[in-house]
């Protein structure tokens, strides 16, 4: 007989290695270096409280990228769940 707890999809997602919240999101349009969210704190501010808000993952982008791409991917490259 199949332990059907075993193989449900609550059960797998519990037994994931993956180290942010099993209910997740993803943020897949943000400005990370946008002007106005310096008013919420440092990047690593923003990044921290969208993981304990469940956003496991965040795709930050930019309008201007010749200007801006540097910026976005220095961002990407200090955290492992932000991509650009």
């Amino acid at each position: 007989m199949v332990n059907e707890e075993r193989f449900s999809a609550k059960s797998l997602a519990e037994s994931m290695i993956f180290p942010y919240q099993r209910d997740m999101w993803i943020d897949s349009h943000c400005h990370l270096n946008h002007k106005r969210l310096q008013t919420l704190g440092d990047v690593a501010a923003v990044v921290d409280n969208a993981v304990q808000n469940h956003v496991g993952g965040m795709l930050t982008i930019c309008c201007r990228i010749r200007e801006e791409f540097d910026e976005i991917l220095a961002i990407a490259k200090s955290f492992p769940n932000v991509w650009c």
